[in-house]
């Protein structure tokens, strides 16, 4: 699915190790949302998937080194 993979290479441009207790959360809550995503995508639940990583999404735009797809 194109918008969990766009969210998941958004993840990977964070800069890890700088990142406060709180955001360190968020990024847990994103991957939380990811892998549910994955799992609705491989039980055909294509509204459930969409909606999860739309939550990622939104929440990986909170996090620093982090900007928008160029579309």
């Amino acid at each position: 699915m194109v918008k969990i993979r766009q969210v998941e290479q958004r993840v990977a441009q964070i800069d890890h190790k700088h990142l406060t207790k709180q955001q360190q959360d968020t990024l847990l809550t994103i991957k939380s949302f990811l892998s549910k995503a994955k799992e609705a995508v491989s039980l055909k639940d294509v509204p459930r998937a969409v909606n999860l990583a739309e939550k990622a999404q939104t929440l990986v735009g909170e996090l620093p080194n982090v900007s928008e797809p160029k579309k």
